[in-house]
């Protein structure tokens, strides 16, 4: 009985370690694909503000690593945004990326750093692309006009949908965990008084005329 409770301890203690390790694993929001709508040469904003399928918002403080996007053409381009909700469809602008420039027409991935925090939602300003899910859970949000600077908390009121989803993922890596710092205890040195310097040389030059 002892060693079957051990066991069974055992692996749950295994199961705990490998869901913790999941859970801190690497993780793709949003969703590309084949695109069944694009704006041109047109910029403007686009944000997801339901989805029934796979989610836009960032689950964990962390930094993303590369982000995707759609074009229908070559030489378009597209920024990242990382966006905090403000209300209804106002977004805080948070974060965005440089200019990712696609070298052909479909999806193609840029390599990005920027630090996020759970809760951000991304999205995206350039050249905009959709995809049509069919599912009234899907409702996307864009505005016309120019880009907006970070700190700035445009409204994306053009609400699109429902059934449509913004082309458009990122990668999420983790925040490293620190391990916490060991303190050194520092080791004070004992200063000798003169008077026990003086007495300990009297010790030794007695000790050399007693022979």
């Amino acid at each position: 009985m002892i060693r079957r409770l051990g066991l069974l301890v055992s692996l749950a203690i295994v199961a705990g370690v490998a869901f913790a390790s999941s859970a801190q694993a690497a993780t793709v929001i949003g969703q590309t694909g084949p695109f069944d709508e694009c704006s041109g040469g047109g910029f403007g904003g686009q944000v997801e503000l339901t989805s029934a399928g796979p989610s836009y918002t960032v689950p964990f403080d962390g930094t993303i690593t590369s982000w995707s996007a759609a074009s229908d053409s070559a030489s378009e381009q597209t920024k990242l945004l990382v966006l905090q909700p403000v209300s209804g469809t106002t977004f805080h602008v948070v974060a965005k990326s440089d200019f990712g420039t696609f070298t052909s027409a479909g999806v193609q991935t840029f390599p990005v750093q920027i630090p996020v925090h759970a809760g951000e939602v991304i999205g995206e300003w350039g050249q905009l692309c959709l995809i049509s899910t069919g599912n009234s859970g899907d409702q996307l949000a864009s505005f016309e006009g120019s880009e907006p600077a970070i700190g700035s908390d445009p409204d994306f009121g053009g609400v699109v949908g429902p059934g449509n989803a913004a082309d458009l993922s990122a990668t999420v890596e983790p925040a490293p965990i620190t391990p916490p710092q060991k303190k050194c205890k520092k080791h004070k040195k004992k200063h000798k008084s003169a008077a026990q310097i003086a007495k300990k040389k009297c010790k030794k030059h007695k000790k050399k005329h007693s022979h």
